[in-house]
């Protein structure tokens, strides 16, 4: 195992410290150039004398952190073998030591949404690539879902491999390639089915479209009805006009002008609102009390209450009660840690969900051992403070009552 590892935390990100082993080697100078496709960045720097390898990790998580964290599928798994073979062969072809492939579930890092996977390499590191292929396959085996067959059968298959004398990265490829073609094929399957359906459902509507409408009863008859109504009125008016006529022949026979219309007053129509009146010789209810009038010289007795001791939210809460309450302005919501272990973040793997586009998609990791709660910082590209400390990678503070927690710029309060 690699000794005098460190983690360093600063303004510019997330740094693993690793001592430096062989200075000015070839391949020293190859890796300082980041040129190494798929490893991580690194520089040397020198501290009291002593050279230093600084990775930069700032954003990543490390295998051993993110399959806890994390259910993994068979995808990434394939995905893990086939980079780790891949490095191998752009190792060996550009005549760099693959023994300096740290091939441990601690230096390997998993980057972004897309879980990019990095590699450490590591100058003058001598362990052995294909023992520690072996003792990283042994370390999934343990941590992968034994429900899941398919998943259980690639993983002891590629074990298998890796232990056999004279075992290839070029066979392992193979191995892995050969399983492709299926996939694709069954992709191909899904759209040509997706496709027919939707042609079917295009077919479908046009057919639908093109038939002739259902005419009801009531629209058959709409016409008629408005023609009927349209006759009924011409009548009305045509009455109304013989009638008008006839009065007016009778009143000049008779020589008396026709009386004038007089204009309907719409005030009229208003409703005159009633006066409300003060009720005289007022009595009081029989069953209220009568007032007594209160004298300059009257002693007025005084309420006499007691009092409670404030007590100090620090004293009154001896064991916390695993709760968060948010103290912010993002309507964010209280949080209640209901686990042995939480994990704070964006995910929708994350135990706590925190959506909020500085939090990392796996933030922190609060735990509970022994009614006492413990905060670690997952490595997030924004930073974990408790008390306006920052927390440094890989390493666990345990909380108080009324301890202020800043998941990035999300603030809140541990109770």
């Amino acid at each position: 195992m690699i000794q005098s590892v460190k983690y360093e935390r600063n303004v510019t990100g997330s740094f693993l410290k690793m001592p430096v082993i062989k200075d000015k080697s070839i391949d020293e100078k190859f890796f300082l150039k980041n040129k190494i496709k798929g490893s991580l960045e690194a520089k040397k720097c020198f501290i009291d004398g002593v050279g230093e390898y600084w990775y930069d990790i700032t954003g990543m998580q490390s295998l051993n952190n993110y399959i806890k964290i994390k259910k993994l599928d068979l995808d990434f798994y394939k995905k893990l073998v086939l980079t780790i073979c891949e490095e191998i062969e752009h190792l060996e072809s550009n005549l760099l030591d693959q023994n300096a492939l740290v091939l441990n579930q601690e230096f390997i890092y998993i980057a972004g949404q897309n879980e990019k996977i990095k590699f450490t390499f590591y100058p003058g590191y001598e362990s052995g690539v294909a023992k520690n292929f072996i003792n990283l396959i042994e370390f999934i085996m343990k941590q992968i879902d034994h429900e899941n067959k398919e998943l259980v059968e690639f993983i002891y298959n590629i074990y298998d491999k890796l232990q056999e004398n004279e075992y290839s990265v070029l066979e392992i490829k193979k191995y892995l390639l050969l399983e492709k073609p299926k996939k694709i094929d069954e992709q191909n399957e899904k759209l040509i089915v997706e496709d027919y359906t939707a042609q079917n459902f295009k077919k479908a509507n046009k057919t639908i479209e093109t038939r002739p409408k259902t005419i009801t009863t009531k629209e058959l008859y709409k016409g008629d009805t408005i023609k009927n109504e349209k006759k009924e009125k011409d009548e009305a008016k045509e009455t109304s006009n013989s009638c008008s006529k006839v009065k007016k022949i009778i009143f000049d026979f008779l020589g008396i002008s026709e009386p004038e219309k007089k204009p309907k007053n719409k005030s009229s129509f208003k409703k005159n609102k009633p006066k409300l009146q003060m009720q005289k010789n007022w009595k009081t209810p029989e069953n209220q009390e009568p007032i007594t009038p209160i004298y300059p010289d009257m002693e007025i007795e005084e309420e006499t209450y007691t009092a409670c001791k404030t007590v100090c939210l620090s004293d009154y809460r001896e064991k916390p009660e695993g709760r968060l309450l948010y103290e912010g302005l993002d309507n964010l919501k209280d949080i209640l840690l209901d686990k042995k272990t939480c994990t704070v973040g964006k995910n929708p793997d994350a135990d706590v969900r925190i959506e909020k586009e500085t939090i990392s998609n796996f933030h922190c990791q609060i735990s509970e051992k022994n009614d006492n709660y413990y905060i670690e910082d997952l490595n997030s590209t924004n930073g974990t403070k408790v008390n306006g400390e920052l927390l440094q990678y890989n390493k666990k503070v345990k909380l108080k009552s009324n301890d202020i927690i800043h998941f990035a710029d999300a603030k809140y309060r541990f109770l």
